[in-house]
C-alpha cells in the first residue's frame, strides 16, 4: 500500500515527466557539501531544485549525508541556467555559476569551478574548469589538461579539494534508471534541449523501417544538416567489468566466438564497438588456432566511424 507506483510514481519517487526531465542528482557526501546544500535551501535558489525524498527508496546505498535532512541537488534538462549551452556551472562567482559555493576562506572554489551538461548521446559529462583541479572518482582533472571531462555515471563521486580534507565538497551522483519509454522520452528531451539552444532547426527523429536503434546515432545537432531516419538511441543497463577508460552499456550481438558490446569512452562520452573474442573456442590441444592472429589483425584494421561522417 506505500508503494510510490501506486500513485503514479516510480521507486525513486518522481514521476514519470520528471524521469524524462532529470539528467542526474546530486547527494551530499560530505560536511562540507551539506553546509553548501543547507545554504542553497536557505537562498530558495531559483536556477536549481533541492528537493526532500521522503521515501529513500534508493538513496541509502549512497551513504546520505545526514546534516541535510534528504536535500539532493536535482539538474534537469528544463532548468532555467544562466548559459544554457555550459549546462550547469559550479563555482564562488555569483554572475557566472548557477550553483555558487560560499563557504570558503582559503579560495580552493574558482570562479567557475567545474560545469555538468549533456552531450548529444545523452550521457552526463562534467568538464573542469578550476586550475585547482575537480576530483571524479579516482582522477583529477584540470582546466585545458590532457583530460578534463569525464562522463558521470551513478555512484561516481565529485569532489572538490579544500585546505583541509574534512571540508572537502563531496557529492554522488544518481541517474535515474530509465528503460524502453522512459529512455526514449529522455533522449527526445535531449535531443529539444541541444536543437533549442544549439540554433539548429528541429527535425523529426522516427523508427526505421525494422525499427532497430542506431547506438552510433547521428548527434542531435548535426540533424538538420544530415537528415536520418532512425530512432534516438535507448540507452541499456550500464554495467561494467573491463578497462577503466571505458564504460560497458550493453550487448550489440554474439557470434560464434565473440560478442560485440556498446561501450562509452569515459573522457567524452563518445561510443565504440567493442569486440570480445572467446579464445577458448580457439584452442587446440592446449594451442591458439591461427584464426586468432588473422582475426585480430582484422581488428587492427579496422577505424571507428561514426554515422554522422557517413
Amino acid at each position: 500500500m506505500f508503494d510510490p507506483r501506486r500513485e503514479g510514481r516510480q521507486n525513486s519517487g518522481f514521476t514519470d515527466e520528471e524521469i524524462s526531465d532529470i539528467m542526474c542528482i546530486l547527494i551530499p557526501a560530505s560536511a562540507g557539501a551539506a553546509c553548501e546544500v543547507a545554504n542553497m535551501v536557505k537562498l530558495n535558489l531559483p536556477y536549481i531544485s533541492i528537493k526532500s525524498d521522503d521515501s529513500h527508496h534508493d538513496t541509502n546505498e549512497f551513504g546520505l549525508y545526514a546534516a541535510t535532512r534528504g536535500y539532493r541537488i536535482i539538474l534537469r534538462l528544463s532548468d532555467a541556467v544562466k548559459n544554457p549551452r555550459r549546462g550547469f556551472v559550479f563555482g564562488r562567482n555569483f554572475h557566472a555559476c548557477d550553483i555558487c559555493f560560499v563557504h570558503d576562506p582559503f579560495k580552493r572554489v574558482s570562479n567557475s569551478h567545474f560545469r555538468i551538461y549533456v552531450n548529444q548521446w545523452g550521457h552526463i559529462m562534467l568538464e573542469s574548469k578550476s586550475t585547482n583541479g575537480t576530483q571524479v572518482d579516482d582522477r583529477i582533472l584540470f582546466k585545458d589538461g590532457e583530460e578534463c571531462t569525464r562522463m558521470l555515471i551513478t555512484g561516481a563521486r565529485i569532489r572538490i579539494l579544500m585546505h583541509e580534507s574534512e571540508h572537502n565538497i563531496d557529492f554522488l551522483v544518481r541517474i535515474p534508471q530509465r528503460h524502453g519509454a522512459y529512455a526514449d522520452a529522455y533522449m527526445a528531451n535531449v535531443d529539444a534541449h541541444i536543437r533549442r539552444h544549439s540554433g539548429v532547426k528541429d527535425t523529426t527523429v522516427a523508427p526505421d523501417v525494422n525499427g532497430k536503434i542506431d547506438a552510433f546515432r547521428t548527434p542531435a545537432c548535426l540533424l538538420a544538416r544530415t537528415p536520418t531516419t532512425k530512432k534516438p538511441t535507448t540507452p541499456m543497463p550500464q554495467e561494467w567489468t573491463g578497462h577503466p577508460d571505458y564504460h560497458k552499456v550493453g550487448p550489440i550481438g554474439r557470434g560464434a566466438f565473440a560478442s560485440v558490446y556498446l561501450v562509452t569512452r569515459r573522457m567524452d562520452g563518445r561510443p565504440f564497438a567493442a569486440k570480445e573474442l572467446d579464445t577458448l573456442r580457439f584452442l587446440k590441444n592446449g594451442v591458439l588456432d591461427a584464426r586468432v592472429d588473422n582475426e585480430l589483425q582484422i581488428m587492427r584494421s579496422v577505424q571507428h566511424v561514426s554515422t554522422a561522417s557517413l
